[in-house]
Protein backbone atom coordinates (compact mmCIF):
# COMPACT_ATOMS: atom_id res chain seq x y z
CA UNK A 1 0.00 0.00 0.00
CA UNK A 2 1.07 3.45 -0.59
CA UNK A 3 0.41 6.39 2.02
CA UNK A 4 -0.60 9.60 1.15
CA UNK A 5 2.93 11.12 2.27
CA UNK A 6 4.15 7.85 -0.16
CA UNK A 7 5.06 5.83 2.99
CA UNK A 8 4.83 2.43 1.78
CA UNK A 9 3.27 -0.72 3.87
CA UNK A 10 2.03 -4.03 3.47
CA UNK A 11 -1.58 -3.74 3.68
CA UNK A 12 -2.82 -7.08 4.87
CA UNK A 13 -0.60 -8.43 7.52
CA UNK A 14 -2.03 -11.44 8.32
CA UNK A 15 -0.63 -14.80 8.09
CA UNK A 16 -1.77 -17.46 5.95
CA UNK A 17 -0.04 -20.91 6.85
CA UNK A 18 1.70 -22.89 4.02
CA UNK A 19 2.28 -26.23 3.77
CA UNK A 20 5.18 -28.02 3.00
CA UNK A 21 5.60 -30.72 0.43
CA UNK A 22 4.22 -31.37 -3.50
CA UNK A 23 6.09 -32.28 -6.80
CA UNK A 24 7.58 -30.33 -8.60
CA UNK A 25 7.77 -29.59 -12.83
CA UNK A 26 11.40 -28.87 -13.90
CA UNK A 27 9.11 -27.80 -17.47
CA UNK A 28 7.72 -24.92 -15.14
CA UNK A 29 9.07 -24.25 -11.99
CA UNK A 30 12.70 -23.61 -11.37
CA UNK A 31 14.65 -25.15 -7.90
CA UNK A 32 16.22 -23.87 -5.39
CA UNK A 33 17.96 -24.69 -2.04
CA UNK A 34 17.78 -22.52 1.03
CA UNK A 35 20.43 -22.58 3.94
CA UNK A 36 20.29 -19.62 7.19
CA UNK A 37 20.85 -19.31 10.38
CA UNK A 38 17.80 -18.35 12.30
CA UNK A 39 16.95 -17.55 15.82
CA UNK A 40 14.08 -18.93 17.15
CA UNK A 41 11.45 -18.00 19.92
CA UNK A 42 8.68 -20.47 20.76
CA UNK A 43 5.10 -18.48 18.74
CA UNK A 44 7.78 -16.06 17.10
CA UNK A 45 6.89 -15.33 13.67
CA UNK A 46 10.20 -15.13 11.73
CA UNK A 47 11.21 -13.75 8.77
CA UNK A 48 12.35 -16.36 5.83
CA UNK A 49 14.21 -15.30 2.55
CA UNK A 50 12.22 -16.08 -0.69
CA UNK A 51 12.65 -16.34 -4.06
CA UNK A 52 9.54 -15.73 -5.59
CA UNK A 53 5.83 -15.04 -4.54
CA UNK A 54 4.57 -18.03 -4.70
CA UNK A 55 7.22 -19.99 -3.66
CA UNK A 56 6.66 -23.56 -2.21
CA UNK A 57 8.78 -25.73 0.46
CA UNK A 58 9.16 -28.97 -1.11
CA UNK A 59 11.06 -30.20 2.53
CA UNK A 60 13.18 -28.94 5.08
CA UNK A 61 15.78 -30.06 7.74
CA UNK A 62 16.42 -28.02 10.52
CA UNK A 63 19.39 -28.41 13.11
CA UNK A 64 19.20 -29.00 16.05
CA UNK A 65 15.68 -30.86 15.25
CA UNK A 66 12.40 -29.44 15.69
CA UNK A 67 8.99 -28.87 14.27
CA UNK A 68 8.62 -25.82 11.95
CA UNK A 69 5.13 -23.80 10.41
CA UNK A 70 6.03 -21.96 7.49
CA UNK A 71 4.01 -18.63 6.45
CA UNK A 72 3.37 -15.48 4.25
CA UNK A 73 1.19 -12.35 4.51
CA UNK A 74 -0.61 -10.35 1.61
CA UNK A 75 2.49 -8.97 0.28
CA UNK A 76 3.77 -12.46 0.11
CA UNK A 77 6.43 -12.37 2.59
CA UNK A 78 7.71 -15.70 4.29
CA UNK A 79 7.94 -16.15 7.78
CA UNK A 80 8.92 -19.57 9.86
CA UNK A 81 7.78 -20.18 13.37
CA UNK A 82 7.80 -22.79 15.64
CA UNK A 83 5.29 -23.60 18.56
CA UNK A 84 7.16 -25.80 20.73
CA UNK A 85 7.83 -24.36 24.88
CA UNK A 86 11.61 -25.40 24.70
CA UNK A 87 12.68 -23.92 21.31
CA UNK A 88 14.81 -21.06 21.62
CA UNK A 89 18.30 -19.75 20.38
CA UNK A 90 20.18 -20.25 16.82
CA UNK A 91 18.92 -22.99 14.42
CA UNK A 92 20.33 -23.61 11.10
CA UNK A 93 17.61 -24.50 8.46
CA UNK A 94 18.37 -25.81 4.80
CA UNK A 95 15.09 -25.90 2.42
CA UNK A 96 14.13 -27.32 -0.73
CA UNK A 97 11.97 -24.93 -2.78
CA UNK A 98 10.49 -24.09 -6.54
CA UNK A 99 8.90 -20.86 -7.90
CA UNK A 100 7.26 -20.14 -11.31
CA UNK A 101 10.16 -20.04 -13.83
CA UNK A 102 8.00 -17.50 -15.52
CA UNK A 103 8.95 -15.12 -12.65
CA UNK A 104 12.25 -15.11 -13.91
CA UNK A 105 11.55 -14.69 -17.23
CA UNK A 106 8.45 -12.87 -17.66
CA UNK A 107 7.24 -11.57 -20.75
CA UNK A 108 3.91 -9.42 -21.86
CA UNK A 109 0.67 -11.14 -23.11
CA UNK A 110 1.15 -12.21 -26.23
CA UNK A 111 -2.12 -11.16 -27.11
CA UNK A 112 -2.95 -7.77 -27.91
CA UNK A 113 -4.04 -5.79 -24.83
CA UNK A 114 -5.23 -2.64 -23.74
CA UNK A 115 -4.10 -0.85 -20.17
CA UNK A 116 -7.71 -1.01 -19.06
CA UNK A 117 -8.22 -4.71 -19.91
CA UNK A 118 -5.56 -5.18 -17.35
CA UNK A 119 -7.51 -2.98 -14.28
CA UNK A 120 -10.84 -5.08 -15.81
CA UNK A 121 -8.94 -8.30 -14.90
CA UNK A 122 -6.81 -7.66 -11.50
CA UNK A 123 -8.34 -9.46 -8.64
CA UNK A 124 -9.45 -7.95 -5.23
CA UNK A 125 -6.63 -8.48 -3.56
CA UNK A 126 -3.95 -6.99 -5.96
CA UNK A 127 -6.08 -3.71 -6.09
CA UNK A 128 -4.15 -1.22 -4.55
CA UNK A 129 -6.17 1.91 -3.25
CA UNK A 130 -4.43 5.79 -3.98
CA UNK A 131 -5.36 8.53 -1.90
CA UNK A 132 -6.22 11.62 -4.49
CA UNK A 133 -2.84 13.47 -3.91
CA UNK A 134 -0.85 10.50 -4.75
CA UNK A 135 -2.75 10.23 -7.96
CA UNK A 136 -2.69 13.29 -8.87
CA UNK A 137 1.08 13.87 -9.14
CA UNK A 138 1.47 10.40 -11.03
CA UNK A 139 -1.04 11.66 -13.74
CA UNK A 140 1.59 14.31 -13.86
CA UNK A 141 3.61 12.15 -14.77
CA UNK A 142 1.71 9.67 -16.95
CA UNK A 143 0.75 13.21 -19.31
CA UNK A 144 4.38 13.70 -19.70
CA UNK A 145 5.16 10.17 -20.95
CA UNK A 146 2.12 10.62 -23.09
CA UNK A 147 0.34 6.98 -21.79
CA UNK A 148 -3.14 6.16 -20.87
CA UNK A 149 -5.65 3.65 -20.04
CA UNK A 150 -7.03 3.00 -23.50
CA UNK A 151 -3.21 2.64 -24.75
CA UNK A 152 -1.79 -0.84 -25.72
CA UNK A 153 0.23 -2.19 -22.68
CA UNK A 154 2.87 -3.08 -24.73
CA UNK A 155 3.60 0.57 -25.74
CA UNK A 156 2.49 1.88 -22.01
CA UNK A 157 4.81 -0.51 -20.55
CA UNK A 158 7.54 -0.16 -22.36
CA UNK A 159 7.65 3.62 -22.39
CA UNK A 160 7.17 3.61 -18.58
CA UNK A 161 10.17 0.88 -18.38
CA UNK A 162 12.40 3.32 -20.61
CA UNK A 163 11.12 6.48 -18.90
CA UNK A 164 12.66 4.86 -15.40
CA UNK A 165 15.36 2.81 -16.54
CA UNK A 166 16.95 5.73 -17.41
CA UNK A 167 17.56 7.00 -13.87
CA UNK A 168 21.44 8.20 -13.18
CA UNK A 169 22.97 8.26 -9.65
CA UNK A 170 23.28 11.45 -8.40
CA UNK A 171 22.14 14.75 -6.35
CA UNK A 172 18.36 16.12 -7.19
CA UNK A 173 19.42 19.93 -8.19
CA UNK A 174 16.34 21.46 -6.91
CA UNK A 175 14.07 19.83 -4.78
CA UNK A 176 11.18 20.57 -3.83
CA UNK A 177 9.82 18.67 -0.98
CA UNK A 178 7.72 15.94 -3.12
CA UNK A 179 10.11 12.81 -3.38
CA UNK A 180 8.00 11.50 -5.87
CA UNK A 181 7.66 14.62 -8.03
CA UNK A 182 11.66 15.35 -7.59
CA UNK A 183 12.79 11.71 -8.27
CA UNK A 184 10.32 11.53 -11.89
CA UNK A 185 11.31 15.36 -12.68
CA UNK A 186 14.87 14.73 -12.06
CA UNK A 187 15.26 10.82 -13.35
CA UNK A 188 17.89 10.86 -10.17
CA UNK A 189 18.46 7.71 -8.02
CA UNK A 190 19.45 4.14 -8.25
CA UNK A 191 17.48 1.05 -7.82
CA UNK A 192 15.27 1.72 -4.97
CA UNK A 193 14.66 5.42 -6.54
CA UNK A 194 13.19 4.54 -9.50
CA UNK A 195 11.16 1.39 -8.07
CA UNK A 196 9.32 3.32 -5.81
CA UNK A 197 8.63 5.75 -8.99
CA UNK A 198 7.87 3.14 -11.66
CA UNK A 199 5.43 1.70 -8.53
CA UNK A 200 3.45 4.53 -7.82
CA UNK A 201 3.45 5.75 -11.64
CA UNK A 202 2.47 1.90 -12.84
CA UNK A 203 -0.48 1.58 -10.04
CA UNK A 204 -1.81 4.92 -10.65
CA UNK A 205 -2.44 3.49 -14.08
CA UNK A 206 -4.06 0.71 -12.69
CA UNK A 207 -0.92 -1.96 -13.67
CA UNK A 208 -0.65 -4.30 -10.42
CA UNK A 209 2.91 -3.26 -9.23
CA UNK A 210 4.53 -4.37 -6.24
CA UNK A 211 8.13 -2.71 -4.62
CA UNK A 212 10.21 -5.52 -3.53
CA UNK A 213 13.59 -4.74 -1.00
CA UNK A 214 16.46 -6.51 0.75
CA UNK A 215 19.58 -5.74 2.09
CA UNK A 216 21.27 -5.53 -1.42
CA UNK A 217 18.57 -4.50 -3.96
CA UNK A 218 15.39 -3.01 -4.86
CA UNK A 219 12.97 -4.05 -7.94
CA UNK A 220 9.44 -4.12 -8.81
CA UNK A 221 7.16 -7.01 -9.35
CA UNK A 222 4.56 -6.87 -11.92
CA UNK A 223 1.06 -8.22 -12.44
CA UNK A 224 -0.27 -8.96 -15.77
CA UNK A 225 -3.55 -11.30 -17.15
CA UNK A 226 -2.85 -14.05 -19.34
Amino acid sequence: GIGDDYTLQVARTALAELPVGGKTDPRTRDRFWGDVVIQLEPGKDIPLPSVAPDMRILSYEVKPKIKLEFEKDGADNFFVRTDEPSAAGQYRLVFYCDADAGYFAPQLPAHRMLVRDVVAHTPPELRVPISPRVLAQANITLTKLGVDRDMDLGVSFNKLVGYFRAFQAGDIAHPTGDIYRDLCDSQKGVCRHRSFAFMVTALSLGIPTRFVENESHAFVEVWFPY
